[in-house]
């Protein structure tokens, strides 16, 4: 069984993409062909630079305060990690429906899960990436990788993306989607158009008449999906989610007005809600799993 988790994303490989490209192509084809590539690399660069002055702002500390009161309980039982995430392996069993939207090029929270439980993982991802991913590199009985979003509602949506770089099957450098974001995170130009469902509809598709854990990791999309979920009747065991939160600090407010709406509900429905431990605290998301008494 190849049990590879991640895709190579490192520096090296985009820097002989890049040459390649130019060897490939006259300069200005090339050029055409890396500038969206090294435009996002200066904005990764600048953030992280930027990192550790942003976090002691005003917006910053807002989020700390925010998680701290409504997500850190040291009297709580902790969850335990799983790959590069955390959940409750022990409430699951090898029939257990699992979901795990948001693929990109890792899956090591899956694996770990899978070979804890013994369970099929759904993995959902609408990204021609993630696809490629699951075809080239992972060989598991237990996974079910399925090309659906999800979304609030039945069709096609765009998804923003930043590019990045690949080699295709004859060896020419060409221009990929990193990843896809309906609420456009990163504020990208360019992008595609995938099918979505909402989750009830894609549970119908599988046949499936209760989900014991999902996985939300797509790119802002979260908070819109489980306000559409509390209009439903459907209530998973787990929720492991990431609430991406907004630059703006004008925007901030009602983003945390939002979630505690959506915790409030969520309590009133029997979960309890324990803060990820991903290794680090950082303020681009807020991170937990809900489990359901």
């Amino acid at each position: 069984m190849n049990t590879r988790p991640l895709e190579n994303r490192g520096l090296r490989l985009q820097a002989s993409l890049v040459i390649s490209a130019f060897r490939q192509r006259s300069a200005g084809h090339a050029l055409a062909l890396v500038y969206p590539v090294l435009v996002r690399r200066v904005k990764e660069i600048s953030k992280w630079c930027l990192n550790p002055v942003k976090f002691f702002t005003r917006r910053n500390r807002r989020i700390r305060e925010f998680v701290a009161r409504k997500l850190n309980d040291p009297h709580k039982l902790k969850p335990n990690v799983v790959g590069n995430y955390s959940a409750f392996p022990s409430l699951l069993t090898p029939e257990s429906v699992v979901y795990s939207f948001g693929v990109g090029g890792d899956v090591r929270f899956d694996l770990a899960l899978a070979e804890t439980t013994s369970c099929t993982i759904h993995l959902f991802d609408p990204t021609p990436r993630a696809a490629r991913f699951i075809a080239q590199h992972i060989e598991n009985p237990l996974f079910c990788f399925h090309s659906w979003g999800i979304w609030t509602t039945d069709g096609p949506a765009y998804f923003f993306s930043d590019v990045t770089l690949m080699a295709d099957s004859n060896g020419d450098v060409v221009q990929d989607y990193r990843s896809g974001s309906i609420a456009n995170i990163t504020e990208a130009d360019y992008g595609f158009e995938a099918d979505c469902l909402t989750l009830p509809s894609i549970m119908q598709h599988l046949g499936h008449h209760h989900v014991d854990l999902l996985k939300l990791d797509v790119e802002g999309a979260a908070l819109d999906v489980i306000e559409h979920l509390l209009t439903t009747e459907m209530r998973p065991g787990q929720v492991i989610v990431e609430f991406e939160v907004p630059r703006e600090i004008s925007n901030l407010g009602p983003f945390l007005g939002r979630v505690e709406s959506v915790l409030d509900r969520l309590n009133g429905d029997g979960y309890t809600f324990h803060a990820l431990n991903r290794g680090r605290f950082h303020t681009d998301s807020i991170e937990f799993v809900a489990v359901r008494s």
